[in-house]
């Protein structure tokens, strides 16, 4: 009720500085964050198995093959291929569900974003 009525005519989907200000939030702002989320996900999922960023670096040919059994890591822990595979797969779906999390939060943040939370309620 505090705020005045919108010009209907002025605020279309064709509008140039609409769908600049649009694409400037969502893939320069929100994308590359929920970006950078997602491979923080995935690099602390190898660290905490071991496997550093620095370490990763360079080590795709031994990594993928199947004939190294007993790749070592950060805490000279020998990794076997399928248990490679395993780690390598959780790290996958770790990066996934981050960007997932974040894109869910981002509906929240947007939706709410005139209103707290608590005031607008998810209706």
């Amino acid at each position: 009720m505090h705020r005045t009525p919108q010009i209907v005519k002025k605020k279309n989907l064709l509008d140039f500085s609409f769908i600049h200000k649009l694409l400037h939030k969502s893939y320069c702002c929100l994308g590359v964050i929920t970006s950078l989320a997602g491979v923080y996900a995935y690099f602390a999922i190898m660290a905490e198995n071991g496997f550093t960023p620095r370490h990763l670096l360079g080590i795709r040919e031994v990594w993928y093959s199947k004939a190294v059994n007993d790749l070592k890591d950060y805490f000279n822990q020998e990794w076997t291929y399928s248990a490679r595979r395993d780690l390598e797969h959780c790290s996958q779906t770790g990066f996934f569900l981050t960007v997932i999390v974040m894109q869910l939060f981002t509906l929240v943040t947007h939706r709410t974003s005139r209103e707290s939370l608590l005031q607008h309620g998810m209706r």
